[in-house]
């Protein structure tokens, strides 16, 4: 008689902290990142018992064998795709914009640079004996390189 009341016991435990993680859920379903739980139960088998169990005895009642934490494995592993992209993506736009920094009108941008250096070679085509068009294109030349240089 007294195993049937532990076997009632075990029960009453086992459901009462299910009812405890249902109490749970139900007070915490308007909070943010909350994810439902379910308590999982199990048979307690002989191993369980104790010290005087016999092995292989079954009936000796139920207990929480765990408690899982509910969630959609298909929207996590998507999340997480997701995530692994834009940050690729971040990481490309990033080197996008310094190429593009480089390269667009300015004053001293690089596109500007190789256009004074070609300018300056034109000017040198058009008057091969004048000696003025070739140190500006020189010059031209170095301001172009220095440009290359502190822009990679």
């Amino acid at each position: 008689m007294t195993s049937l009341f532990d076997v009632g016991k075990s029960a009453i435990q086992a459901y009462r902290q299910s009812l405890g993680v249902t109490g749970q859920n139900i007070a915490n379903i308007n909070t943010e990142g909350y994810k439902r739980r379910e308590a999982n139960l199990e048979e307690v088998t002989a191993s369980q018992g104790g010290i005087t169990s016999i092995a292989n005895q079954a009936g000796l009642g139920v207990r929480v064998a765990n408690i899982t934490r509910s969630f959609d494995s298909f929207l996590t592993d998507s999340k997480l795709a997701a995530n692994a992209n834009f940050q690729r993506m971040d990481s490309y736009v990033k080197q996008l914009e310094k190429v593009e920094t480089a390269l667009l009108p300015s004053d001293a941008d690089l596109g500007t640079q190789i256009g004074n250096f070609f300018r300056g070679l034109a000017d040198v085509s058009a008057a091969p004996s004048d000696l003025a068009p070739r140190v500006v294109a020189l010059e031209q030349g170095r301001s172009l390189a220095a440009a290359f240089n502190s822009t990679f």
